[in-house]
């Protein structure tokens, strides 16, 4: 097993990892917008503090996640499934390595986002795009179950692909600062580079409650995936563009841990009713 699952030392880097990261966003919003960047308003501050309580939830499943990760590698292992050898990337320079892992993950990803967004899984993801208050916290606002199965899927994928830990954690930590970067309230974009690096005007429409923008910009680092696909949309500005969904549980922990369930449970009763209907509609 790669040195990536050494458990201890990932849990203490991903601290370490974190803390940078709010620092640095902390620094950013105070460049871009002074002491306004600390005058937060009553829902600014639930949305945080919920957001704060999906960091903390979600670093107490790190472990099992490891656990579970390691048990399906060795099983598929065990199986003979296909994967790229671990010194396959012995000779290839670090950066060109780094490379390859962002381009070939962000790949998959995009195609993991754009199914999350199926009518069936979209209870799950919504949860995220419950968020009507747009900050640097927001793209922690995931439910456990969806960020367990992220996590669990993402690293599968690098050791399957031979990454090893310099990889994974180059990716994680460029990853995890864009992430913090595009959910910034920032109308921000990237000039000649908006067609190849997602910015927070290109992610702001992805969460915009509008329909015109419903199912667009999928893509979490490279926007040139929404390009190729058909999914680009950013007509202009999007700092005053709402965010959120109807029907939305809102800044509620709990109330956002159960909403897939019981989507998902209004959808079965649904379907059994309108199979009965047919049934009924059928009958001699």
């Amino acid at each position: 097993m790669p040195e990536f699952f050494d458990s201890a030392q990932l849990i203490k880097d991903l601290l370490v990892l974190w803390a940078f990261h709010f620092s640095a966003a902390t620094l950013l919003m105070f460049v871009a917008k002074g002491s306004k960047a600390f005058q937060w308003d009553p829902g600014l501050v639930r949305s945080v503090r919920v957001n704060w309580t999906f960091v903390a939830t979600n670093m107490l499943l790190t472990p099992f996640s490891i656990a579970t990760t390691i048990f399906i590698y060795q099983t598929a292992s065990a199986l003979g499934l296909p994967r790229l050898p671990e010194n396959m990337w012995a000779s290839v320079p670090v950066p060109i390595r780094v490379l390859f892992a962002f381009v070939a993950v962000d790949f998959f990803e995009y195609w993991e986002h754009r199914i999350k967004h199926h009518k069936v899984l979209w209870p799950l993801h919504g949860v995220h795009h419950s968020e009507t208050e747009m900050n640097y916290m927001s793209w922690q606002r995931v439910h456990l179950l969806d960020g367990f199965l992220h996590h669990v899927m993402f690293v599968l994928l690098g050791l399957f692909l031979g990454f090893g830990y310099v990889e994974i954690a180059f990716f994680v930590m460029i990853r995890t600062l864009h992430q913090q970067y595009v959910h910034m309230n920032l109308d921000w974009v990237h000039g000649p580079l908006e067609k190849w690096i997602a910015s927070p005007r290109f992610h702001r429409w992805h969460h915009a409650d509008v329909e015109e923008a419903h199912d667009k910009n999928f893509a979490l680092m490279f926007s040139i995936w929404d390009h190729l696909f058909g999914t680009y949309y950013c007509p202009g500005p999007c700092e005053d563009v709402p965010t959120g969904f109807d029907g939305s549980p809102g800044d509620n922990f709990l109330k956002l841990q159960w909403f897939p369930f019981k989507t998902w449970a209004g959808m079965l009763t649904d379907r059994r009713r309108s199979q009965q209907v047919e049934m009924s509609a059928d009958a001699p």
